[in-house]
């Protein structure tokens, strides 16, 4: 088997946990999406590379651990947006306040 080790350090991490509707809670470990996403970026993979991030995914057995705990810091984030202005949202999906459209991102 081969193993990798990644030392994953910065002043402000977390990552993303299960996300519900707009709610995005956080996780003090990295899950096996992210850690698929960091992998593909690195190979130069893009997020069209679906098939591709997920024959990787598959493969991979992933162990974590927290060396020091961090304190838990919250962040407002808000965006000024226009009327016409387009909202992305998973699948390809373009939401404005008027129509979903499904448009091809490159």
């Amino acid at each position: 088997m081969d193993i990798l080790i990644l030392r994953l350090r910065g002043p402000l991490m977390a990552f993303g946990d299960v996300a519900v509707d707009e709610l995005c809670p956080t996780d003090v470990l990295p899950g096996l999406s992210f850690m698929t996403g960091l992998l593909g970026n690195a190979l130069g993979w893009l997020y069209i590379h679906g098939d591709r991030l997920m024959a990787l995914q598959d493969r991979l057995l992933l162990a974590s651990r927290q060396e020091w705990p961090g304190t838990s810091l919250r962040d407002y984030q808000n965006a000024h947006t226009n009327k016409g202005d387009k909202l992305w949202r998973s699948k390809g999906m373009a939401v404005t306040r008027e129509k979903t459209e499904i448009v091809q991102r490159q």
